[in-house]
């Protein structure tokens, strides 16, 4: 079986959909081979691995893994901040991520090492060892898991959730504004989707978004109940936004890449805004 080139739209009806997933490169667990195998072991058709704040390490397009075909779309999980609050976006591209917004994403990165450093001063625990030159070189993308991974070993946390609960507002803030991230991610001709909304927060600002360029937001993603898919079906009507959605996989936990993914009529909107450009 092949892929045809460039993607199919309408995707073929039996393909299984996952726009959201994460390797070590930031906070996932696996490599992006170990990744890979892992959706092609759970009949992943179409996959987009979406990084914090990094270029994809993989060409775009169809590859073949263990003998079977799986497409890969070039996407970023780009964080920023509204009214004070980290959000992220979701930026996808129909090809190849343009050099000027790689550039971008790698600069993000070593901003996420230089705030990791500056948590560790505001911490005072020197003997944590600080970004290394991957990610200050923006090759690799440090979160507050890594650093709440670091005090569980380095003995000063039980667990992570007592490190995050200590972390508490010693991380700095992101300095992006979320409405900058989504100009730079149109204008570089992304598509962009608001990763993992709060419905409250959807709610509130979901039509100011769709007025700065938000295209869609992910409204099909595990453990949400049919009241909240609901409601954000309306809203995603009323402001002319697509659903999308992903497993947001990072490794960690029991579920399986595959256990959740959209249907290609579901993933159909998506599919449609890529086609576009």
């Amino acid at each position: 079986m092949t892929f045809p080139s460039p993607l199919p739209s309408p995707l073929p009806p039996s393909w299984r959909v996952d726009l959201h997933c994460h390797t070590h490169r930031s906070d996932g667990r696996h490599s992006v081979d170990e990744l890979l195998q892992a959706a092609v072991s759970g009949g992943i058709d179409l996959l987009a691995i979406t990084d914090h704040d990094l270029p994809p390490a993989w060409p775009a397009g169809p590859v073949e893994v263990a003998g079977r075909p799986i497409w890969l779309i070039h996407g970023v999980e780009l964080t920023g901040v509204w009214e004070g609050v980290e959000q992220h976006l979701l930026v996808y591209f129909p090809g190849e991520m343009p050099e000027a917004f790689r550039a971008l994403c790698r600069a993000r990165a070593q901003v996420r090492a230089a705030r990791y450093d500056e948590a560790i001063r505001r911490l005072g625990l020197g003997d944590l060892p600080p970004a290394d030159a991957a990610a200050h070189a923006g090759e690799r993308a440090l979160t507050s898991f890594h650093l709440a991974q670091a005090m569980v070993s380095a003995g000063h946390s039980k667990t992570r959730a007592e490190a995050f609960t200590r972390l508490g507002k010693l991380m700095p803030v992101q300095d992006l504004p979320f409405e900058e991230a989504i100009r730079l991610a149109r204008e570089a001709g992304g598509v962009t989707v608001w990763a993992h909304p709060e419905l409250s927060r959807a709610m509130a600002w979901t039509g100011k978004f769709a007025k700065l360029g938000l295209q869609g937001f992910e409204g099909l993603r595990p453990g949400l109940g049919k009241s909240v898919r609901s409601t954000l079906r309306t809203l995603s009507r009323k402001h002319g936004v697509f659903m999308a959605g992903g497993s947001d996989w990072h490794g960690w936990h029991p579920m399986r890449l595959g256990d959740f993914s959209l249907d290609a009529q579901q993933a159909a909107p998506f599919v449609a805004a890529l086609g576009r450009g």
